[in-house]
């Protein structure tokens, strides 16, 4: 049976680091942008961590962009542009 990564390759550090901002500033919302290595993205998800006021709770989103070749910088920034445009107006 194949494990199943509940983290989602994310590191729990960062994901506390992501908290830690959450209640710093006062916020529920955070996106957290990983930078890609591979041909491959993956899926944006949405982590959903109890913030221990009532039912409330912080909603983390991970996302990965493209880095990985910087020999076609036009194509990048394109990308990354839409990339952070989808996920700055897309709620989460």
């Amino acid at each position: 049976m194949k494990e199943v990564d509940k983290k989602r390759g994310v590191a729990q550090s960062d994901i506390y680091q992501m908290v830690s901002y959450s209640y710093r500033r006062g916020i529920n919302k955070v996106i957290m942008i990983y930078s890609n290595v591979s041909e491959l993205l993956n899926n944006d998800y949405v982590f959903e961590i109890p913030s221990g006021k009532g039912d409330k709770y912080i909603k983390i989103k991970v996302a990965d962009v493209h880095f990985w070749s910087m020999s076609d910088f036009a194509s990048i920034s394109t990308k990354l542009f839409d990339k952070l445009n989808n996920l700055l107006r897309n709620d989460f």
